[in-house]
């Protein structure tokens, strides 16, 4: 809320107090008192992650995505970064991690994908042997 509505908003209730015995005016505020503790107390005053207000976006954390997704332990088989959210993991190989389980999905669907990518180059193109899956160096065949 603006600091300008906040003003108005105190104005008229501070206007509309004035109509009302002082006893009644404080029943009146012990109420709405006992009624803003209240919700308070529910709201957990966490952003939700991810949520956009304005031009501000609330930011993933570790813990956010470990209780969204739950947790898992894996063994990455290579060495290599997994970013989810914003997050960034660092996935080193043979080393046993506990982690989210999104991340370890997201590590096997790029594994695959990238599998699926070589296989789908055509092998005349010379490119297989700049990303290892040739015989030979690195250069392109010429």
């Amino acid at each position: 809320m603006s600091e300008k509505r906040k003003q108005v908003t105190k104005k008229r209730v501070k206007r509309t107090m004035r109509k009302v015995e002082p006893t009644e005016a404080r029943a009146v505020l012990e109420e709405l008192g006992k009624e803003t503790e209240a919700v308070i107390e529910q709201s957990s005053g966490k952003r939700t992650p991810g949520l956009t207000i304005g031009d501000r976006k609330t930011p993933y954390t570790h813990r956010d995505l470990c209780d969204i997704y739950g947790v898992v332990e894996f063994i990455p088989d290579e060495t290599k970064p997994v970013t989810v959210s914003g997050v960034r993991y660092q996935c080193i190989a043979n080393v046993s991690m506990a982690v989210p389980t999104v991340v370890r999905d997201v590590f096997y669907r790029s594994k695959r994908e990238a599998r699926e990518a070589a296989l789908s180059l055509p092998r005349d193109s010379g490119f297989e042997t700049m990303i290892g899956l040739g015989q030979g160096s690195l250069e392109p065949e010429r």
